[in-house]
């Protein structure tokens, strides 16, 4: 399990007698109410945000969250945990143990609970949003949810893959549902969290998507981030430019001679073509690159002036670039080694 987020101390007290369940929110403007759907009337506790009420139960925490088993088995001691800058506080609402949910957001809280209660809720290989992602990983890191923070890991590991051959230009399920909107910083949310909760298998995909992305883009976004990770993709960026040249050279051979000059020559106009197309579009997608193959370095009656022996020895050049790519990537970004990041365990 990675190490906790913001990791909160729980008490389990009971409360006192010249309190009510009132005064619990008397600092805010509106009293939480009970919410249409996360309410079981034979729930056995309750958890409070500062805008809904949850009745849920017990054994369903208890078998979820380490945390929250945790807290059950403390004695009642009467007093108020803090670490971390989260609380936990255990008292009554309507006779049943009441939990404040301080520091987390409603939509956090809801989605936890739906995942927890709902198998269809969230799943692998099924499109999500980025809300339900963030509030997923967020929770259950925090409160230390091993299965829900496995899936959710699993799931974006997917389209952030750890291996070659995983990845895709182009996946038949998307990540995110297009019947939602989503902001077109989602990379840069997606990194931000990564970072924060500690899931460095993502982290050479995540940064390389980043780094792909448009200047505007990637300055716009620049406050999800702090100094040394926005840097990390900044200098990650021209290192991939880098590889363009590589790509151009090992894939067309432009210094290899063949027995045809038309096919020669060719190859060294595609070449030279290549290098002036990425110059002024700054095109440094690598793995893209490959991705399109000899078909992305020229037109059709370019390639038909190749000879076919020195078509046949595209998969092979396409084959070991894409590797050399994949495995520097966690250096680019000047991230721990792949073997590193692999051994986390979610």
């Amino acid at each position: 399990m990675a190490s906790q987020t913001q990791r909160p101390a729980l008490s389990s007290s009971s409360i006192s007698q010249e309190e009510n369940a009132s005064d619990i929110f008397s600092s805010t403007d509106s009293k939480p109410i009970p919410h249409e759907t996360i309410w079981f009337e034979d729930g056995s506790i309750v958890l409070a945000t500062d805008v809904h009420l949850y009745r849920i139960h017990k054994s369903v925490l208890s078998k979820n969250s380490v945390v929250f088993r945790d807290m059950f088995d403390l004695p009642t001691i009467g007093e108020r945990g803090e670490t971390g800058g989260a609380v936990l506080i255990a008292e009554e609402w309507e006779g049943l143990p009441l939990v404040k949910m301080v520091g987390d957001s409603d939509e956090d809280v809801f989605h936890l609970l739906m995942a927890m209660y709902e198998r269809e809720y969230h799943q692998i290989n099924k499109p999500t949003t980025l809300p339900k992602i963030l509030s997923l990983l967020a929770l259950s890191t925090k409160y230390d949810v091993p299965a829900i923070r496995r899936e959710v890991i699993q799931h974006l590991e997917i389209y952030y893959p750890t291996r070659p051959k995983k990845w895709s230009k182009q996946y038949d399920t998307p990540l995110f549902d297009e019947m939602h909107d989503t902001p077109k910083d989602f990379k840069f949310q997606l990194l931000a969290a990564a970072l924060l909760f500690d899931v460095k298998r993502i982290l050479p995909m995540l940064f390389y998507e980043c780094a792909i992305e448009p200047w505007d883009a990637i300055f716009e976004s620049s406050s999800l981030l702090d100094a040394e990770n926005y840097r990390r993709i900044v200098m990650g960026r021209e290192r991939l430019a880098s590889a363009v040249y590589k790509f151009g050279k090992i894939v067309l051979r432009p210094h290899e001679q063949c027995q045809s000059d038309v096919c020669s020559r060719t190859r060294m106009e595609l070449f030279v073509r290549w290098l002036d197309f990425n110059e002024y579009t700054q095109h440094i997608h690598p793995l893209d690159a490959c991705a399109d193959g000899l078909h992305g370095l020229g037109q059709a009656e370019d390639l038909a002036k190749l000879r076919q022996s020195c078509v046949n020895k595209t998969p092979h050049s396409l084959s070991y670039f894409e590797c050399i790519v994949w495995d520097a990537l966690p250096d680019v970004f000047r991230l721990d080694e792949w073997e590193i990041l692999e051994e986390e365990v979610a």
